[in-house]
């Protein structure tokens, strides 16, 4: 599963793989975990510093 970023009701939305380094970046920028959705959520002006740490923690293209 390679992980997918979108844009929902105002806040991004992140489905990813299991990663630990993923998980502790995530709290670290003020993600917030989805339970229901199993989903980490971020505000939207976040786009870009989520979109490069989603690159360099699974890689561009990687499939």
């Amino acid at each position: 599963m390679t992980p997918e970023l979108v844009e929902r009701g105002g806040r991004l939305i992140v489905s990813a793989p299991f990663n630990p380094e993923w998980r502790e970046w995530a709290r670290d920028h003020g993600g917030r975990w989805d339970a229901g959705s199993k989903a980490w959520t971020f505000r939207p002006l976040q786009r870009y510093a989520v979109e490069a740490a989603l690159a360099e923690i699974f890689g561009e293209g990687e499939e």
